[in-house]
């Protein structure tokens, strides 16, 4: 028979009490060194590392609100649909505009997504489609100066996606 001390308990409930690690590849992400480099990084995420994104997204939407809204365009950029528990949600935590810090993005991400785009009838085909579609029509257009982003410069948006990062 196993007696439980309270020095045993005490350690085993500290030790459940710390925060899980950040997977290996948010780590590396916020390792980058400029935004472009994180959006080719993130360009090489299989699906199920790309919901780590979203994941991230959902927790910051309330709390910080700018970075919720730039990861959140960071997964755009893996070409991966939304795993189905963010379908309906995705499109809230996109910025409503473009970043206008980010202008030399947009088109290459739009052009991206409207290329993975398939015809067949699937589920997944559907829902790509109605992503291009509300992707084209929230960014087909650069973003005026105006809202969460406006004037910010790309070193200012790296810095606030990146501090948000550090504290994972």
């Amino acid at each position: 028979m196993q007696f439980w001390t309270y020095e045993k308990r005490k350690a085993e409930s500290s030790i459940e009490a710390v925060p899980p690690s950040p997977p290996g590849v948010m780590i590396a992400l916020r390792t980058k060194k400029s935004l472009v480099l994180m959006v080719e990084y993130v360009k090489t995420w299989e699906p199920g590392q790309s919901r780590l994104l979203l994941l991230a997204s959902r927790e910051w939407r309330k709390t910080n609100p700018a970075a919720s809204q730039l990861v959140a365009l960071l997964f755009l950029f893996t070409l991966h649909s939304p795993p189905w528990d963010f379908v309906i949600e995705f499109p809230d935590l996109l910025p409503a505009t473009w970043p206008p810090a980010l202008e030399p993005l947009r088109k290459g991400c739009l052009t991206s997504w409207s290329q993975v785009v398939r015809t067949d009838g699937t589920s997944d085909a559907t829902m790509r489609k109605s992503m291009l579609s509300m992707l084209e029509q929230r960014y087909s257009k650069p973003a005026p100066e105006q809202g969460l982003f406006a004037g910010m410069l790309p070193a200012d948006v790296f810095a606030v996606l990146r501090s948000a990062m550090m504290q994972l």
